[in-house]
Parts: structure tokens; sequence; C-alpha cells
């Protein structure tokens, strides 16, 4: 039976709660039943810790997070930001 491919994705350099968080569901996840990749789009100390888990790591450049939240605030400039970055962005990713 193969397993199931997980994609964890992580946006930022720096080690905060986001990452911790995801590190214990990647430690407890079933490694008979599923396999996870872990792609960090950004460099920083976060990618020491990632190296640590028991996870398929991957730093992925090109890749630009897309703003949009209500955690981020919106402007015209912010909009054409995320608007030109999008297609590379899709396109690194992929």
């Amino acid at each position: 039976m193969s397993k199931l491919k997980i994609l964890f994705i992580h946006h930022a350099g720096c080690l905060g709660g986001a990452p911790k968080s995801m590190s214990y569901i990647i430690k407890n996840l079933d490694r008979e039943r599923f396999k996870p990749i872990l792609v960090n789009i950004e460099d920083g100390l976060v990618n020491d810790f990632f190296k640590t888990l028991p996870v398929e790591f991957k730093k992925v450049k090109g890749i630009k997070p897309f703003h949009g939240s209500s955690v981020v605030e919106k402007s015209t400039r912010l909009f054409f930001r995320n608007y030109f970055f999008l297609f590379a962005s899709v396109f690194n990713a992929y």
C-alpha cells in the first residue's frame, strides 16, 4: 500500500508558534499511512528547526506569500504586489 503524501507549507523564516504547532502534527503522524513533506519559502532560523523533524524538507525559491487576510492591511500597492508575483509563485510551486 502506498503512503499518502501530506504537503505542509510554511511562509516565514522566523521561529514562532505556527512552525512549533506544525512540528507536533508532523511528529505524531502515522508513518505507516502518511509521508509528510514540508516546504518553506523563506530563509531563516526556522529552517534549521525544520531539518530536525522527521519530514522530507524542501526550501523552494521564487514563491512569495500572498497577503490578503484580515491580518495584513490591504492596499492598492499590496494588490499589485500580489498580482505581480502570483504567476511566478504558481510556476515555482509547481
